[in-house]
């Protein structure tokens, strides 16, 4: 019966994006808002019946579309690997983004941190870690990503262009750069690996971090709040307040700090994608194959440039602070 199925077309993948477009952009807002963070999770129910039902309507191969196979330790401990250095390396872009408009990044920070915070940690964990991880990769590295390799069988173009819309469809511009590189590394790991797994694990621990670190955060300022004889909004207002004023007020060492993450970023990105093919039949078992030596040549030129480039900035920061 399998072997009956149809493979996606480019039109339907397409359309399943325009149906995804029309729920994120326009439905959502006829969603009462007393529904909370329960606007978000039937928002998200909604993109994975769309995917679903679009692969049985056209009928295409569940098993293809999407791959979900037993995970391996290697590709588990690679994946966790990958997203370290990812996380680090993308860190960069943010810190560029706050140095050029920093009053957005900070709005659209503070705006999801609002989001993340007004329901439990568990509700919060589950609508904005679990559901988007499953939910979106099924429409995103699922169904768009299928439908556009099933018509290249290339590597890179349903990558690239599978992350492109996705990080349009986080509809802001400084939310595009980030969610576009993740994209890329999420299109990444399904297609090196067939096993939609991982890129919904990686998903999943990208949305879940910041939850846990906000709630933690908003924990301790209840503590501080407490112990100072404060009001815990106004313990948690006024680090806001205040982390809002010194990111407008970003110093050249404090730049430097983030580029020389990126470097570390990018080495440990190296290592996470060999750890995911170790055992891999044609892979080499070496850190550092003869094979690869242009690709490592490129990998450790772009880690070191960010390295010295953000040590330069420590020294030219310091020697700032020091002639004022």
């Amino acid at each position: 019966m399998e072997n009956e199925k149809k493979q996606l077309r480019l039109w339907q993948g397409l359309l399943v994006i325009i149906l995804a477009g029309l729920e994120v952009f326009v439905f959502s807002d006829f969603l009462p808002q007393w529904l909370g963070m329960g606007r978000s999770l039937i928002g998200e129910l909604i993109l994975l019946g769309t995917a679903v039902g679009a692969v049985a309507v056209f009928g295409g191969k569940f098993r293809s579309v999407f791959p979900i196979h037993k995970p391996k330790l290697t590709e588990v401990m690679g994946t966790i690997l990958i997203y370290l250095g990812a996380s680090q390396a993308i860190s960069v872009v943010t810190m560029i983004e706050m140095y050029i408009a920093p009053e957005m990044v900070t709005e659209t920070s503070i705006g999801l941190s609002s989001m993340f915070t007004s329901s439990s940690m568990i509700v919060a964990i589950i609508v904005v870690g679990i559901a988007p991880a499953i939910c979106e990769e099924a429409v995103f590295r699922g169904v768009f990503f299928n439908s556009i390799w099933n018509q290249t069988h290339g590597k890179w173009i349903p990558i690239i262009v599978t992350a492109a819309v996705f990080g349009l469809f986080h509809g802001s511009i400084i939310r595009f750069f980030p969610t576009f590189l993740l994209g890329i590394v999420l299109g990444y790991l399904v297609y090196e690996t067939n096993n939609m797994f991982y890129n919904v694990m990686f998903h999943a621990i990208n949305n879940i971090i910041p939850v846990l670190v906000l709630y933690g955060m908003q924990f301790l300022m209840q503590l501080m709040a407490r112990a100072l004889g404060m009001n815990g909004s106004g313990m948690w207002n006024f680090v806001m307040d205040t982390a809002t004023s010194q990111v407008s007020q970003l110093s050249p060492a404090f730049m430097g700090i983030y580029m020389i993450d990126g470097g570390v970023g990018l080495a440990i990105l190296y290592l996470g994608n060999h750890v995911l093919h170790l055992g891999r039949e044609g892979y080499p078992k070496e850190l550092f194959p003869k094979e690869k030596r242009k690709q490592q040549f490129i990998w450790l030129t772009l880690a070191l440039a960010l390295a010295v480039t953000g040590g330069m900035m420590i020294v030219a920061g310091t020697l700032q602070g020091l002639h004022f």
